[in-house]
């Protein structure tokens, strides 16, 4: 064995996100749960967790593109499928990501892949 041996680890079907989005529009006090696309992965194995960015009061392509531009997610504190919104998310992006796991992943596979998907939340 001479040293410019590599050793790969080959991961078959790995739990994989396909899609992630949200549905319609978020208000404050009415519960949303992401639409998941998942390949060789279980929903109840996956990991979620909620953010959210403060936009303000600006128009939807202005706050378009504030998000494009950067600055910090707070993550919301909820790790659960679905998310109330509350009046601390009033005039903010959320965002949603989602680790997806496989049930033979606690046998010593591991969660592969992961997405996100942000939508804006309006007053209810």
């Amino acid at each position: 064995s001479s040293s410019s041996d590599q050793v790969f680890e080959i991961v078959v079907n790995p739990p994989t996100v396909e899609t992630l989005s949200l549905p319609g529009f978020p208000m404050v006090g009415y519960p949303i749960s992401p639409i998941v696309g998942l390949a060789f992965a279980e929903l109840s194995s996956c990991r979620f967790r909620w953010l959210r960015k403060r936009v303000g009061q600006l128009q939807p392509q202005e706050a378009a593109a504030a998000v494009a531009a950067g600055g910090s997610w707070e993550d919301t504190g909820c790790y659960d499928m679905c998310y109330v919104p509350t009046d601390r998310d009033l005039g903010c992006r959320l965002k949603v990501e989602c680790t997806p796991g496989a049930a033979a992943a606690a046998a010593g596979g591991g969660a592969a892949g992961g997405n996100g998907a942000e939508h804006a939340a309006a007053a209810a």
